[in-house]
């Protein structure tokens, strides 16, 4: 279960959770029950042996992704989502 496992590198997306609410001027209870709750699941949802967080993988989270983005980012732990696939890219030569 994620809410008994133990989270390296958690302290530090913590760290800067608390960074970020006293930048904003957040003193509210549920934004931090909702970002320490998603700062737990995004890195429980990394590749076993990847210390980053695919940034893909934050779209599925509950709640304040772009914050926790930021916090991983921060704390060095937010991996790029690779690019996108362009349309068309390659496959068009001009002629028919």
């Amino acid at each position: 279960m994620i809410r008994d496992r133990e989270i390296e590198d958690l302290p530090l997306v913590l760290d800067q959770l608390r960074i970020i609410g006293h930048q904003r001027g957040v003193n509210s209870a549920g934004w931090f029950y909702d970002t320490w709750q998603g700062a737990r699941l995004a890195p429980a949802s990394r590749e076993p042996g990847e210390r980053r967080v695919g940034a893909e993988m934050l779209a599925d989270l509950p709640k304040m992704h772009p914050t926790i983005a930021e916090a991983l980012k921060r704390a060095g732990l937010l991996r790029a989502s690779p690019p996108a696939p362009r349309a068309g890219l390659g496959l068009h030569t001009g002629k028919l």
